[in-house]
């Protein structure tokens, strides 16, 4: 039975605040009341931590890591967070760790564990084994929705931190034909676009073409007369001179993001294009927005733009 004259005994400092393995601790020379201290959680078996270890995923990921086998690694929406992958909010937060093995072996189960059998393709992500983007990507598509594969793939394609090419894209979403998901993922596929910058501009894209509307062109360049680019529009119809910016959260909680997009927006305005900004209300009612729009490209077609 532990005490706190057992949480009073000093750790060795390599162990300090950080998850380690009990073998190593007694190896170390703690004694096994120490090791059963108030102030350490056996968090998964034979796994030690400080009291108050986080239970978000990557702290899940990085105390179970000191147990892995060689053959084990993180997968599916664990991989996905790990990766920073565009998921839902509710995939980002759930308490649990996906872990694959190879076929030969049981597949891994325990207090947070959900264990898979499989072959992906993996690689070394800091100390962390988990599978690559594009394997993740494939185990995804028989757990998320449509939408949310399209959100996925588009950030795989996004601006600023592509992950993978198009062409790479499709030729492995082929490849992956029969397998659990592929009739999903070769539906999202018709829906991906490069370039994107975020998950809410996704969500607008695929709301507008849903409502019967064009589809409107991905960060597109705005020039000056003289022809420098002065800002990049996130979405845009570049014939109409007519841009859609999503207003979101960042707004209100970075005001440092709020000014940098006042002036960016600024200069769009200041070359002759009209601003559309979208908001959460716009994205609850497609109808609206669908008019909203409509009315934006009549009006700038009876303008001559």
């Amino acid at each position: 039975m532990s005490s706190r004259r057992d949480s009073a005994v000093p750790l060795p400092v390599s162990l300090r605040g950080q998850p380690y393995v009990a073998r190593a601790g007694l190896e170390l020379g703690i004694t096994p009341a120490r090791l059963r201290a108030a102030d350490l959680e056996h968090i998964f078996h034979g796994v030690i931590v400080p009291r108050g270890w986080g239970k978000d995923v990557t702290s899940l990921a990085q105390a179970y890591a000191t147990k892995m086998s060689l053959s084990h690694c993180f997968s599916h929406s664990t991989a996905a967070v790990l990766l920073g992958l565009r998921l839902p909010l509710g995939l980002r937060e759930r308490c649990e760790l996906h872990v694959t093995t190879k076929p030969s072996q049981r597949a891994p189960r325990g207090r947070y564990i959900r264990g898979h059998t499989g072959t992906p393709d993996t690689f070394m992500l800091g100390n962390l084994r988990v599978t690559t983007p594009l394997a993740t990507l494939r185990q995804l598509g028989s757990m998320m929705s449509l939408d949310d594969l399209v959100i996925v793939a588009d950030g795989l394609l996004s601006r600023k931190a592509p992950r993978v090419t198009v062409t790479e894209l499709i030729a492995a979403v082929d490849g992956w034909h029969g397998q659990r998901g592929f009739r999903q993922l070769q539906a999202a596929l018709v829906f991906v676009r490069e370039r994107t910058d975020s998950a809410r501009e996704t969500m607008l894209r695929l709301l507008i073409v849903r409502a019967g509307m064009p589809e409107p062109m991905i960060n597109v360049p705005i020039r000056s007369r003289a022809g420098r680019v002065v800002a990049h529009a996130d979405l845009a119809y570049p014939e109409y001179n007519l841009v859609l910016e999503y207003d979101g959260d960042q707004h209100r909680t970075n005001r440092a993001q709020y000014y940098i997009d006042i002036d960016r927006l600024e200069r769009i305005t200041r070359e002759g294009w009209r601003v559309i900004r979208i908001n959460l209300k716009h994205m609850a009612s497609p109808t609206v927005l669908a008019a909203l729009i409509r009315e934006a490209l009549a009006d700038a077609a009876h303008r001559g733009r």
